[in-house]
């Protein structure tokens, strides 16, 4: 007898990074959409004591379509959209390397005296995190653990 295919059934609500591209090709995100109504992720019980984070100090700081998009990536996995990542270990990407990731796009926003987008996220951005990542004087394995942790989100 033959194996029958079993569909995973989707939640279709699940969130959208709200965006376009322009001319060049290069994605954007669409200012209507900046800041969501909701800016606060609930990661529901989990073992860890995070139950909740929330992004509204990151918008308004001249990295919105970064913090926009990387909520909308963090609801996505709550929603098991993407992977198969437990809520806890969203919560310890929440708090660990993406809290570092955008204190640090915040940094370089002020530092251009411009708004940050997604086009910016680039090798060269990576590298300069890196580098302020060791500039914090945090062991090699916690560095390592808050790239990581960043890493995920970008890479998504």
């Amino acid at each position: 007898m033959g194996k029958r295919k079993i569909f995973v059934k989707t939640d279709l609500s699940v969130p959208q990074v709200e965006h376009s591209r322009d001319s060049v090709g290069a994605v954007f995100v669409l200012p209507e959409a900046l800041p969501p109504t909701n800016t606060n992720v609930d990661f529901g019980r989990n073992p860890t004591g995070s139950r909740n984070y929330d992004f509204a100090s990151w918008y308004g700081v001249g990295i919105d379509s970064i913090t926009y998009a990387c909520q909308r990536q963090i609801e996505r996995y709550l929603a098991k959209q993407d992977s198969e990542i437990e809520p806890s270990t969203v919560a310890s990407i929440c708090k660990g390397g993406l809290n570092h990731f955008l204190n640090f796009a915040t940094l370089r926003a002020t530092a251009l005296e411009r708004e940050l987008v997604l086009g910016d996220i680039n090798r060269s951005l990576v590298d300069d995190f890196l580098g302020h990542l060791a500039g914090l004087g945090i062991a090699t394995l916690s560095q390592r653990s808050h790239y990581t942790s960043a890493k995920s989100i970008l890479n998504a």
